[in-house]
């Protein structure tokens, strides 16, 4: 984790905040107003591909990542500087 994302998350995340396992803490992206941590599910991707395909890790992220709900828990979205046509 950078410097830099780590004074955002002490900064502005919830400290009571969900936070993913360490080797997610390069797609953090930032830190919605309410205080929630917010990742790249690109960058998480890429990091489940590093054990698996690409469908298998897409099929992880969903039911895994985004499947998980609540007011604590990370939110993740579709980056438009990591879309590439």
């Amino acid at each position: 984790m950078t410097n830099k994302t780590e004074h955002l998350i002490a900064e502005y995340a919830d400290q009571e905040q969900m936070q993913l396992s360490y080797q997610y803490d390069d797609c953090i992206v930032g830190v919605l107003s309410d205080g929630r941590i917010v990742y790249s599910a690109y960058k998480i991707l890429k990091v489940l591909q590093k054990e698996m395909t690409y469908e298998e890790a897409l099929d992880d992220f969903y039911y895994n990542f985004e499947g998980s709900k609540g007011d604590k828990m990370p939110v993740y979205i579709w980056n438009i500087e990591d879309y590439t046509i």
